[in-house]
């Protein structure tokens, strides 16, 4: 499979969970009209219409459309070229943003006069909130998981005299868990510190191969 379909294949599911999450943002944006209705009065309920129908179920697929369409721009399921998760934020609330655009705009065109709204803004926010929300922890656990994947490589330090035993101290002092230091190589000519132990000698130069292979 090549490096291309790779990609789209990875696309597909990161699609697909935002869309579900922008029809659960939907699912909590309707309650809004409810509290138009029933807490504001009457003057407002006649023209905040209702989502449940067909023309309103055709209006929440055109902003998921316009969502996805405008997070691939902005590359949000791109996987060779990772942006931070600052950026993903700002990027995925400027594609809410533009979608609620082309659907207000789409309303307006279509004189979708009985759909609220309120709810298209409801829906924005709530969207914004929760894509960001998920896309921020995602990001957190995908990090996590790398640098739980990444095993420790070996190191030794080639030579025995003091500076390789300040550096040996050094590296120790740093205490990265990426890297684990296993001792020195000795070469001949090479002064012996006082400092070292024979216990930390792993072997000669000449047994690198050897070393390297167990």
């Amino acid at each position: 499979m090549s490096a291309k379909h790779k990609s789209r294949s990875n696309d597909i599911p990161a699609m697909l969970s935002d869309a579900g999450i922008v029809v659960l943002a939907f699912l909590l944006a309707m309650p809004s009209r409810l509290f138009f209705d029933s807490g504001i009065g009457s003057s407002l309920g006649g023209r905040l219409g209702n989502w449940n129908s067909a023309s309103g179920v055709v209006c929440v697929f055109l902003f998921i459309f316009a969502y996805l369409w405008t997070a691939q721009q902005y590359g949000l399921y791109s996987f060779r070229s990772p942006i931070s998760r600052f950026h993903q934020i700002v990027k995925t609330c400027q594609a809410c943003l533009n979608a609620c655009f082309v659907l207000s705009g789409a309303m307006f065109l279509a004189h979708a006069v009985t759909l609220s709204r309120e709810v298209l803004v409801f829906l924005t926010v709530l969207a914004s909130v929760a894509l960001s929300g998920y896309r921020f922890v995602h990001a957190g656990r995908a990090r996590a998981s790398r640098s739980s994947n990444l095993s420790a490589k070996n190191i030794a330090i080639l030579g025995t005299n003091q500076l390789s035993y300040a550096l040996s101290q050094q590296f120790l002092k740093t205490n990265q868990p990426m890297f684990n230091f296993v001792g020195f190589l000795e070469f001949p000519g090479c002064r012996f510190s006082s400092e070292l132990s024979p216990a930390s000698l792993i072997g000669e130069i000449s047994d690198l191969h050897a070393i390297k292979a167990r």
